[in-house]
């Protein structure tokens, strides 16, 4: 890997994980890595289970996907479980592995996610 690829490193793949792997996957060059770490190594769509309750999906396994087949999509996934995350040392740690970042960000919450009493005047007004 040349010094200017880089590597997203997400942790979790649930709805947001698996939508941001492959968000990223499709949108960022191929020299760059995309890798989803979770401990579990298949994801359940719980929306399926209307289905499984009124009878129309037989096996609860059709809601199932196997997370190994985002390699498909170009998505590189581990199966193993986070074990520590160093937000100072820029380390996360996992069952066999460790990754080190250079420089990371974490996104800010809005401040409207915060609960901001200006904007919510300001939303206010605008009404």
């Amino acid at each position: 890997m040349a010094a200017n690829d880089k590597t997203v490193l997400i942790l979790g793949a649930g709805f947001g994980g698996l939508t941001a792997a492959t968000e990223l996957r499709k949108q960022l060059p191929h020299k760059h890595r995309v890798i989803l770490v979770d401990q579990s190594p298949r994801f359940y769509e719980c929306g399926f289970n209307l289905s499984l309750m009124t009878g129309e999906m037989k096996n609860p396994r059709q809601a199932e996907g196997d997370l190994s087949a985002l390699a498909g999509r170009g998505v590189e996934f581990v199966n193993e479980e986070v074990l520590r995350i160093d937000p100072a040392e820029r380390v996360v740690e996992t069952t066999s592995r460790s990754f080190e970042a250079l420089r990371h960000r974490c996104p800010r919450r809005p401040a409207c996610a915060r609960g901001d009493p200006r904007l919510h005047r300001q939303r206010l007004q605008s009404l």
